[in-house]
């Protein structure tokens, strides 16, 4: 079953929506012109799943998708409509949306704002029960529960009753106003066949766009280093594979290289506020 609204209805809707918000009086705009980050939502009126808010069990998959039940809003008014749904009925909200868009049109005339197929993708990501932007692996608790202490968004989330793993969900928003959709998941084990079969079961249950493998680091040059220095490695190797001959072991290592966009990031990232919630070296 198709879990997101096709490209035409996103950009059909943020065309409907001029890109602002249809919460009544809020304006907020859902892409920053300058970089494209998706900044708001694409919401359903009446829930895409059973059990959601306003969820129709009248309307089939393809008009639970369709761009008559989708409103567009900023991420603080969409948790409102969903956490208060006796406050705004779907009759509420089908209202609120009609009206911005009559408005946005009166002030648009026939021009509709354009939009890129990446920034649409974005957007119809946003309500797809199982996307998420980030998922970030870890072997150790201790590395689990830095990242929950750092992100306090991600919450124990449960899947389903066929789960049988622990994930920890939730929007992140960045210092500049982006927000990301991050899963977290501790291993059950060391080793590469669980982390493999973990790996599986994540990209299965999320459809992330990123994998982060995040754990501590060795200290190679001791001397060098400093006590929270972050290492981002280029390449992935995959150290198993080999082939016993007469004068020994012949290595057949594979390389697996960094996602390009996230290594420039980590390397060109001047931030170091995080640096303030650092806990005290533990040999001190």
């Amino acid at each position: 079953m198709k879990r997101s609204p096709n490209l035409q209805s996103v950009k059909a809707l943020y065309a409907a929506s001029g890109g602002i918000c249809a919460f009544p009086g809020c304006g907020a705009r859902l892409i920053d012109t300058a970089t494209g980050a998706v900044l708001g939502d694409v919401c359903h009126i009446h829930a895409l799943a059973e059990g959601g808010p306003r969820y129709s069990p009248e309307l089939t998959p393809e008009q639970r998708n369709s761009t008559a039940n989708l409103i567009a809003l900023c991420p603080t008014h969409h948790r409102l409509i969903d956490t208060r749904p006796s406050d705004y009925p779907a009759s509420a909200l089908r209202a609120m949306k009609q009206k911005h868009e009559a408005d946005i049109a009166s002030r648009l005339g026939k021009v509709e704002p354009a939009i890129q197929d990446r920034v649409a993708i974005d957007l119809a990501r946003q309500i797809q029960d199982e996307g998420t932007d980030f998922a970030i692996i870890m072997a150790l608790p201790i590395e689990m529960e830095a990242v929950l202490r750092y992100f306090p968004e991600l919450q124990n989330t449960i899947r389903s009753d066929r789960e049988r793993r622990t994930y920890y969900s939730g929007a992140v928003t960045t210092v500049f106003g982006f927000q990301y959709r991050v899963v977290a998941m501790l291993l059950r084990s060391m080793g590469n066949l669980e982390a493999a079969n973990a790996t599986h079961d994540l990209i299965k249950a999320w459809s992330p766009r990123y994998i982060v493998v995040n754990g501590i680091a060795g200290g190679l040059r001791p001397h060098a280093q400093e006590y929270g220095d972050v290492l981002v490695a280029e390449t992935v190797v995959y150290y198993e594979l080999g082939k016993e001959r007469e004068k020994g072991l012949e290595n057949r290592n594979r390389h697996f290289p960094c996602d390009p966009s996230l290594l420039d990031a980590a390397r060109n990232m001047r931030l170091t506020d995080w640096r303030a919630n650092l806990p005290a070296r533990p040999d001190q």
